[in-house]
């Protein structure tokens, strides 16, 4: 996986939202936009606006690196919504 710094928001990319999170006041939404041969971004905004993006190779691994995620968030005490 390589981090992304920025994301194409005109990609034709199938997008599937993967959860959302409340923490510390904060909305936070995870969406896999997939991208075909050219991988699967896990792209993390909040009320809307993007945050960050990472490039996974295959959507195995952007639903690990994605589950990963919350499952941190969850531990520092996010709630799902």
């Amino acid at each position: 996986m390589t981090e992304k710094t920025a994301i194409d928001q005109q990609s034709s990319g199938r997008a599937e939202k993967r959860w959302a999170i409340d923490k510390g006041g904060t909305q936070l939404d995870c969406m896999l936009i997939d991208h075909g041969s050219g991988g699967v971004d896990v792209e993390i905004s909040s009320y809307g606006q993007w945050s960050s993006a990472h490039r996974c190779e295959s959507r195995e691994a952007a639903i690990a690196e994605a589950d990963a995620l919350k499952a941190k968030m969850l531990r520092e005490g996010g709630l799902l919504r």
